[in-house]
């Protein structure tokens, strides 16, 4: 491949590796307070919006080319990236792997999504915090 073809590529690359990674610091300092600095009111970002708005633009792949690096299928990807289907602890590892920014960031966008959904959708409220006995 000539030079000139390749720098377009290794820049194309690095940049949504910097996509990923920033995934990961900006979200890093919202993980001890599951609201965030959002609020209750908006639905924190799912992860597959995360992959269809930056990641996969940025590395300029197709959702089969995605696919064939995860080691899953074209239509786990599709459901991941349209909010279908949540990130497992398999998916984060293998998405972790292959961004450079490990699975955690990938399975804590997850779960604060997961969280803010039960907790819109309701039934908590009955359940009375328990205090240690002195």
């Amino acid at each position: 491949m000539p030079t000139d073809q390749i720098n377009p590529l290794i820049s194309t690359q690095t940049n949504a590796l910097r996509a990923a990674q920033n995934v990961r610091m900006s979200t890093e300092h919202q993980l001890p307070n599951m609201t965030g600095i959002r609020g209750l009111e908006r639905r924190p970002t799912h992860p597959g919006e995360t992959l269809r708005a930056n990641v996969l633009p940025a590395l300029g792949l197709t959702q089969k080319e995605f696919a064939n690096h995860l080691g899953v299928s074209r239509v786990t990807v599709s459901e991941l990236l349209h909010e279908k289907r949540g990130v497992t602890p398999d998916m984060a590892i293998r998405l972790g792997k292959l961004l450079g920014n490990g699975p955690r960031i990938w399975l804590h966008m997850q779960q604060r999504v997961d969280i803010w959904v039960l907790e819109q959708r309701g039934g908590y409220e009955s359940i009375e915090q328990l205090h240690v006995a002195y």
